[in-house]
């Protein structure tokens, strides 16, 4: 790669989308009594965290527009065949470290089963 920096993003093609996804993080998960004391204290391990929602950054020009839309925020498709795409800036040749690092999958549209929407 150069030294110069291009900014790279995922761009979908055909019936697929990419989705920037957003695990749940705590920093520490603590086991309480109903009375508040802490049993236990673990670290979380930020690899290991499942997506629990995502956010569409690209689609692909087969997705219907009336269905889904970039910046929508969906329900992450865990029963859906899902593929990680490597964060931009890495294959850019940028370090980062796994805290910076931004989670990216690509679905197939029809995989989604929700969206969040403001009432």
């Amino acid at each position: 790669m150069s030294d110069k920096q291009f900014h790279i993003v995922p761009l979908a093609i055909g019936e697929f989308v990419v989705l920037e996804t957003f695990a749940i993080h705590p920093d520490n998960l603590e086991e309480t009594t109903d009375s508040g004391i802490v049993i236990s204290t673990q670290k979380q391990d930020f690899s290991k965290a499942l997506p629990r929602y995502a956010k569409i950054v690209s689609k692909g020009s087969l997705v219907p527009d009336s269905e889904l839309n970039v910046g929508d925020f969906v329900v992450f498709p865990l029963g859906g065949h899902a593929s990680n795409i490597e964060d931009p800036r890495i294959v850019n040749g940028q370090k980062i470290t796994e805290k910076e690092k931004r989670q990216f999958s690509y679905v197939h549209w029809k995989n989604i089963g929700a969206r969040y929407i403001q009432e």
